[in-house]
C-alpha cells in the first residue's frame, strides 16, 4: 500500500521537495486545535447522525480561545500549546557527518524542527527520513507519518533544511503539546548503499513535567467532537488485546466511514521490545471473503512507540465489489501479521487476527455462473466490467471462490493460458491465492485496455468469449485440480 499520508485523508498529504521538506499547508482550515478533558468510554460509542467523514477533511472554524495544557483523559477541543522549545542539540556526529537541530517553531498547522546537516566527507550524500523507505519519527511516543526530509549534500558542503509536523496528525493522536521527538534518519551515497540510519531524541523545554497518556488516542478517536470536526463515524471500536507476540500488541481497533461509506480500519500497535519492527498486513478478509491476498500494508515502529496503522478499504470495497457480493455493511475482518526487523527476518509466526464489528449474516450474496464445483470447491464467474474511474479503460473480470475443501488451498491460472475471442493477450490475475478452509475469494482479471485495443474492444460487451486454465493446489504445492475455463459472455 501507500506510504501512509496516515488516518482516511484525516492527515495532510505533504508536498516532497528534492531537498528540504513539504510545505504542507493546512488542511482542516483552522488546524490549530487540540483537546481538554475528561472521562471516556472504551466500548463502542454512539455517534451523531450527521457526523461524517470526507476523503478530504473539512474542518469547521475554530473559535475557542487558547486554553491552559488539559489533564487527562480528554473530551474536549482546545487550542494546541506552542509554548515548547528545544535548545540546539547535535542529533549525529559520525562518518565526518554532522546533524544539528537548531530551533522548534510553530506556524498555523504544524511544528517545524529546523536542522543543519554537514557533510565532511568524501562523498556526495542523501539525507532522508519520513519516507517510505525509512519513516519511523514519533512524538511523545506516537508515531508520526509525517516529518518527512529528503536533501542532497555535496562532499564539503552544509545544508539548511526543515522537518514538519501536521497538528492534524498530532491531535488525532490526543497530543496538544511537544515533549519530545524522535527522528529516524537514513544516509546514503551515491550508489544508494545506506551509509547508516539511527533514531535520534529531541527533549523539549516540557519535557520533565509532562504526563504521557497511553490512552489519548484512544479517547480521541471516540469522541463526539472529534467525529464531528473531522467528519466521521466510528463504526466500532475495540480495546481487546487481539495480537500478542515478541512483545508487540495491537491495543485497539475502531472502524471508520466517511459520507461515501468508504471505509477504514485503524490498528493502534504497540512496541514493547528493545528494537524497531516492521508490521505487515497481509491477506485481507471482509465478511469471509478475501480480497487482498499477500502483503497489503507495512508499517515500522520504533521501540517503546505506538502507530496508528490505517488499512484504507477504498479499493478493496469499490462500487462495483460491494455490488457483485451483496456487501451493504462491514460485519468482520481478519487479516494475517507479520513481524518482521529491518532486515526482514521474522520475528514471530505469522498470525491471523479476526476482528467481528456485529452478529449479522457474515454470509456474500452473490449471484453469478457457476464454472467448476468438485473436490468441495465452487467457483462461480461473475460478471465483466469496466472500472469504476473514469480515468482507467481497463476491463476487469470477477471470480467467486468458496473453499469447503477441509484444509487451506491456493489458486491461480496457469500462465499465459487466457485467450479472448480466440486470441491470445497480455493480462494479470489475481494469482496464489491462498484460502482459508470455509472462506470465499473474489478474484479478479485484469485486462489492459493496450491488449484490448489490438482487437478492437472497448467494452465488455465486445468480448464474446473468455477461455484460460484454472490451478488449484494444497499448500504443500500438491496438485488439487487443474481445469479449463470457457466463458460465454
Amino acid at each position: 500500500m501507500k506510504y501512509l499520508s496516515l488516518i482516511l485523508a484525516l492527515i495532510l498529504s505533504l508536498s516532497l521537495f528534492a531537498c528540504g521538506s513539504s510545505d504542507g499547508g493546512n488542511m482542516t482550515g483552522e488546524s490549530d486545535a487540540a483537546y481538554e478533558s475528561s472521562e471516556t468510554s472504551s466500548e463502542n460509542v454512539e455517534t451523531e447522525k450527521e457526523t461524517e467523514v470526507e476523503t478530504e477533511i473539512e474542518t469547521e472554524e475554530e473559535t475557542e480561545e487558547e486554553t491552559e495544557s488539559p489533564s487527562l483523559p480528554i473530551n474536549k477541543l482546545a487550542s494546541f500549546k506552542k509554548d515548547a522549545t528545544i535548545d540546539e542539540t547535535v542529533l549525529y556526529s559520525d562518518n565526518n557527518v554532522v546533524i544539528t537541530a537548531n530551533e522548534l517553531i510553530y506556524n498555523n498547522s504544524s511544528a517545524e524542527v529546523k536542522v543543519t546537516i554537514e557533510n565532511n566527507s568524501s562523498e556526495n550524500l542523501s539525507f532522508s527520513c519520513g519516507t517510505a523507505g525509512y519513516g519511523c519519527n514519533s512524538i511523545n511516543g506516537f508515531v508520526m507519518y509525517g516529518g518527512y526530509l529528503n536533501c542532497d549534500v555535496a562532499t564539503g558542503k552544509k545544508s539548511k533544511d526543515t522537518i514538519k509536523f501536521q497538528f492534524d496528525e498530532m491531535i488525532l493522536n490526543g497530543i496538544f503539546e511537544i515533549a519530545d521527538i524522535e527522528i529516524g534518519f537514513r544516509i546514503s551515497n551515491d550508489d544508494y548503499d545506506t551509509v547508516d540510519y539511527f533514531q535520534t531524541h529531541i527533549y523539549t523545554s516540557i519535557y520533565d513535567d509532562y504526563e504521557y497518556d497511553p490512552l489519548s488516542y484512544q479517547n480521541i478517536i471516540q469522541l463526539n467532537e472529534t467525529q464531528k470536526k473531522y467528519k466521521y463515524s466510528l463504526e466500532y471500536f475495540s480495546d481487546s488485546i487481539v495480537f500478542d507476540e515478541a512483545d508487540v500488541t495491537i491495543e485497539s481497533i475502531a472502524l471508520l466511514k466517511n459520507k461515501n461509506n468508504e471505509f477504514s480500519l485503524f490498528i493502534e500497535v504497540m512496541n514493547k521490545s528493545d528494537s524497531l519492527i516492521n508490521f505487515n498486513i497481509a491477506d485481507i478478509y471482509i465478511n469471509n471473503v478475501l480480497l487482498s491476498s499477500g502483503t497489503f500494508d507495512g508499517e515500522l515502529i520504533s521501540n517503546g512507540n505506538r502507530g496508528i496503522i490505517s488499512m484504507d478499504f477504498d479499493s478493496l470495497l469499490s462500487e462495483t465489489i460491494t455490488q457483485l457480493l451483496g456487501i451493504d455493511e462491514i460485519n468482520s475482518v481478519s487479516f494475517t501479521v507479520n513481524l518482521r526487523d529491518l532486515e526482514y527476518n521474522d520475528l514471530a509466526e505469522k498470525t491471523t487476527v479476526d476482528v467481528t464489528m456485529n452478529s449479522n449474516n457474515n454470509l456474500p450474496n452473490i449471484i453469478g455462473k457457476e464454472i467448476y464445483n468438485q473436490n468441495n470447491i465452487k467457483i462461480a464467474f461473475l460478471d465483466l466490467v469496466e472500472s469504476d474511474s473514469s480515468y482507467d479503460d481497463n476491463l476487469y473480470a470477477y471470480f467467486f471462490v468458496e473453499n469447503g475443501y477441509g484444509e487451506a488451498i491456493s489458486l491461480s491460472d496457469k500462465y499465459d493460458s487466457l485467450s479472448i475471442n480466440g486470441y491470445m493477450v497480455d493480462y494479470y490475475f489475481m494469482s496464489g491465492v491462498d484460502l482459508f478452509d470455509g472462506k470465499y475469494a473474489l478474484m479478479k482479471l485484469t485486462l489492459p485496455d493496450s491488449s484490448l485495443e489490438e482487437l478492437d474492444i472497448s467494452m465488455p460487451s465486445d468480448i464474446t468469449q473468455i477461455d484460460f486454465e484454472f490451478e488449484i493446489e494444497d499448500m504443500e504445492y500438491n496438485e488439487i485440480d487443474t481445469f479449463s475455463v470457457s466463458i460465454d459472455n
